[in-house]
């Protein structure tokens, strides 16, 4: 599979691939922030690896205050499913979302923008598709399991 010049998050492909026998290729990419680094192609397919070390520790310590909260917790449950984080096992294979919603503040202010209350929670139109805004809306709970039932997804 040639990656050369594909995004993967914040990565893009530069060079490569370097191959080691009996395990994956490498490529060499280069974060929006300059830095460059080899990165296995399972990390990259699977959205492992969206950034370098650097950029990656930079988000996890912002600020907003709103831990807490269920937009917040909806937030983080979304980007846990797709990276294969979730400690509830569930994986969605091939499933993206939106890079800029990598930053809870921009996923926020769209959010609030969009219909976002206390008490909905995020809904994507065609389950088949990511998280984005074009797929994304917010229904109350009995909406929400309305359609996947609807869908055949329960």
């Amino acid at each position: 599979m040639e990656l050369l010049g594909i995004k993967f998050g914040d990565w893009q492909v530069i060079a490569g691939p370097k191959e080691y026998p009996g395990y994956e290729k490498k490529w060499k990419c280069r974060c929006l922030c300059g830095a460059e680094h080899w990165v296995w192609q399972m990390h990259l397919n699977a959205g492992r690896s969206r950034r370098c070390v650097a950029c990656a520790a930079s988000l996890v310590h912002v600020k907003h205050g709103e831990s807490k909260t269920p937009l917040y917790n909806s937030w983080l449950k979304f980007r846990q499913r797709c990276n294969g984080t979730c400690p509830d096992g569930w994986r969605y294979v091939r499933i993206s979302y939106l890079p800029g919603w990598d930053d809870y503040k921009v996923f926020a202010k769209w959010a609030r923008a969009n219909g976002y209350k206390e008490g909905l929670v995020m809904h994507r139109k065609d389950n088949t598709e990511g998280y984005n805004p074009d797929n994304c809306q917010f229904l109350t709970q009995s909406e929400h399991m309305r359609t996947h039932h609807a869908q055949g997804d329960i």
